[in-house]
């Protein structure tokens, strides 16, 4: 019994999605727009315009990032 690893599976993982940029203001954040519809105002600023695609970190501890560009390439969601 490994009482670290125990203490590991307590802790949330982020997670990582792909959104497209609404507008960057002022204050250091963005605002968003996940593929599954879902607004979201995270931290960073990139200089990338309406439309762009960005990676997003949302974790629970540092919050949601802009950890940097996505490539602009066809999206399908396929339900299963």
């Amino acid at each position: 019994m490994n009482l670290y690893q125990m203490f590991q599976g307590l802790i949330p993982k982020s997670s990582q999605v792909i959104a497209i940029v609404q507008a960057e203001f002022g204050d250091g954040t963005t605002a968003c727009l996940t593929l599954d519809s879902q607004p979201i105002r995270v931290k960073g600023v990139g200089g990338r315009g309406y439309g762009a695609k960005v990676f997003v970190v949302i974790d629970p501890v540092l919050g949601s990032y802009i950890s940097g560009s996505a490539p602009d390439l066809p999206v399908y969601n396929v339900t299963i």
